[in-house]
């Protein structure tokens, strides 16, 4: 699997623009298959693996982000 991403406006992350914001507009996903289906078959259970998954659900939609700090000795 191979993951990227493009961030909206590095400027922005580097404190050097206003424009645009800090967070990735978007991120792609490649999985690469060897196996003995069709073609058909691997992007059927693609497909249906992306419906189900519980983090590609949480990246498309606005999510309550809690952050937690603890300091320990």
């Amino acid at each position: 699997m191979s993951l990227e991403g493009r961030i909206d406006n590095i400027l922005t992350f580097l404190g050097l623009s206003d424009q645009g914001h800090l967070g990735y507009r978007e991120t792609k996903a490649k999985l690469y298959v060897r196996s003995p289906a069709d073609p058909k078959t691997i992007q059927d259970i693609w497909s249906k693996t992306l419906e189900t998954s519980p983090v590609g659900n949480t990246l498309s939609r606005n999510v309550k982000i809690v952050p937690e700090v603890s300091v320990v000795d």
